[in-house]
Parts: structure tokens; C-alpha cells; sequence
């Protein structure tokens, strides 16, 4: 869809290279959005129970006059792969801004161009997003894992979604994707995550596989930025590049190029095996990932790699997961 305003994917890099144009084909994947990010938890895609917590959405305009009356809706998804819809959404953010300036904005979180998404309740009116236990509970397995899909509009482009329309990521401008995560109160660590893979249209046969990410973009502007925003994780001046802080002492991260050991399954079926292409569902199917880091890694290590469903002729199905992991512990 044409217009002026989209999210850049990979905003932060050096270069940014989208300029709009659907359906990307940059090295970022496009539903690892570095425009959307969560703001009141530890960092950028985690928040708690509990939580006053917003969702920031920066609004590219790549037009020659600003624009007017511009807003952004935030659905918050259990984390799937392949087609959905709003009406699926856990909960719905939305930020408005009455003029929107051409450009990107500088690197702020406050930029003029982010957006403050928050719940529009109708008696407070916009609140913050507090998740509930009841929430964490109703993931997937508990397990907290979520996905943030936004749509951008004003009174001149875009639209505002029906509860029943089909997020179009892939060639929609006005729409963007990044994954999260809704811990409990306190910290705690399991061993897999859970995530849903979607039905396919018309029910045709694809398969889920574990892919590696291109050493080139694997860490990327986008992605320091993230690991920047944990708690555990700072910059080093004497290393001269970020660290993590393990018992204090710190611990240069590096890119482990080699894929962790990741085994998939799902109810009703076990085992996912790229190998082997899964007959049409109607509903979506309720999955999980473990993967082994390897008893010989050392602390700092990066492990980056991403889960996509794709058609039987390699095409991707919707979206997808993108997976990045440091070795603290």
C-alpha cells in the first residue's frame, strides 16, 4: 500500500535502508521492527506483571510536508507464526500525535516521532498497559511470551483495522512487528519458550525450521541497541564494546556463529521436523522450543538464529521468530 508513513525496519542501523518500500527485503527481518519497543520494563522487549508499561512505535514520514492527525494501534499477540487477525489480540494500545514532522527524528526514545501507546480506557482515558497475572497465565503455557503487530494511520493514508481483517506485515507499510516478552515478578529462567504456529491460507501444507542469521546482520545496530537496554548489559569503555556483567565481573559479547541444538514440537503432532511438511489446520497449534547453548560456551557469547514457516516452495508463511540469546550463566 502506497503512502508516506511506515515503521523502519531496521531503524538504527548504519545505513537504514528502508525507505517504505513493501515487501522488505533487507537483512533484518521484518518482524524484528526496531521502531517498536516497550518502555517501564528491564529493557526494550521485556516487561513484568505488575508493570506500568507502554509501547513507543516510531513513525517514519517519508513525505515532504508533515503530516496530520497521525496514529498508531499496538496489538499485543501470543507470539505465532503465519496469518492473524486483531481480534486475536490480548490487549490494544494506541498512541496519537496531532502533526507528524518528515523523517525518522534522531535516536531518543522521546523523539518527536515515537508515539506513547497506551490503553485507551473510557472513563480515565489513555492508561498504562499494567499486565496481570491472569495474563502471564493465559500465554501460551504461561510461558509470557508475546508479540507487539502495529498499525499506523492518519486521516489522509492507511486505515484503522476491523477486528476481523488479516495483518498484512509483509506488504503493508503502515504495519510492523516485533516480538516481547511479559515476565512475572520475579526474575526466573525456563527452558524452553512457547509459540504458536498459525493456520496457513487456503490450508496448505508448510513447514517450520530453525534457520541461522547472516553473521553480517546477526548483531547489528538494532540488535546492540537491544542488548544495551538489559539491565545486565552495559558498554565498555576499557573493552571499547558492550559487555555483560556476570557476578560482577565483565565479559566482552562476541557472535557464537555456530546454531545452539534446538528441538521443536507441537500438541497434537510432536516433533517438528523441517523435513517433514504439516498437512493444513484450521487453528493454530500450540508449539515450543528448547535449545542447548552448549556446556563450552563462554560468557558473553551471542547465539542468534530465527524460526520460519514457510511454503512448500521455500516462501515464507506470514510471519516469523527471531531468537537471540547471551551466555550470563
Amino acid at each position: 500500500m502506497a503512502g508516506d508513513l511506515y515503521f523502519k525496519v531496521d531503524f538504527g542501523a548504519s545505513p537504514a535502508l528502508d525507505d517504505g518500500t513493501r515487501p522488505w527485503t533487507g537483512a533484518n527481518p521484518f518482524w524484528n521492527n526496531f521502531s517498536l519497543f516497550l518502555e517501564g520494563g528491564p529493557n526494550q522487549t521485556q516487561t513484568r506483571v505488575g508493570t506500568p508499561t507502554r509501547v513507543r512505535a516510531r513513525v517514519t514520514n517519508k513525505g515532504r510536508d508533515a503530516a496530520e492527525n497521525v496514529r498508531a494501534d499496538i496489538y499485543v499477540m501470543n507470539p505465532h507464526v503465519g496469518a492473524s487477525s486483531p481480534s486475536m489480540a490480548v490487549r490494544q494500545l494506541r498512541g496519537q500525535v496531532n502533526t507528524l514532522a518528515p523523517g525518522s527524528g534522531g535516536t531518543s526514545p522521546n523523539d518527536a516521532h515515537v508515539l506513547t501507546c497506551r490503553i485507551n480506557d473510557p472513563v480515565l482515558g489513555p492508561v498504562d498497559w499494567e499486565p496481570t497475572q491472569a495474563e502471564l497465565n493465559a500465554t501460551v503455557n504461561g510461558g509470557g511470551h508475546l508479540c507487539l503487530i502495529a498499525n499506523v494511520f492518519s486521516d489522509t493514508e492507511g486505515q484503522e483495522l476491523a477486528l476481523d481483517s488479516v495483518f498484512d506485515v509483509v506488504n503493508d507499510q503502515h504495519q510492523g512487528q516485533r516480538n516481547c516478552t511479559l515476565l512475572p515478578r520475579q526474575n526466573f529462567w525456563e527452558g524452553f519458550q512457547e509459540f504458536q504456529v498459525m493456520a496457513a491460507p487456503e490450508l496448505i501444507e508448510t513447514t517450520v525450521a530453525v534457520e541461522p542469521v547472516e553473521a553480517k546482520v546477526a548483531l547489528g545496530a538494532g540488535e546492540r541497541w537491544l542488548l544495551l537496554s538489559d539491565d545486565s548489559i552495559t558498554f565498555s569503555r576499557e573493552h571499547k564494546a558492550p559487555v555483560v556483567l556476570v557476578k560482577g565481573k565483565p565479559y566482552p559479547l562476541f557472535l557464537d556463529d555456530e546454531l545452539p541444538e534446538v528441538r521443536m514440537e507441537a500438541e497434537e503432532i510432536g516433533a517438528l521436523d523441517p523435513r517433514e511438511p504439516l498437512p493444513g489446520f484450521e487453528r493454530p497449534l500450540r508449539a515450543r522450543f528448547r535449545f542447548e547453548p552448549g556446556h563450552k560456551r563462554k560468557f558473553g557469547a551471542v547465539q542468534v538464529f530465527q524460526i520460519v514457516q514457510r511454503d512448500l516452495k521455500g516462501n515464507p508463511v506470514g510471519s516469523g521468530l527471531k531468537v537471540l540469546s547471551v551466555i550470563n550463566g
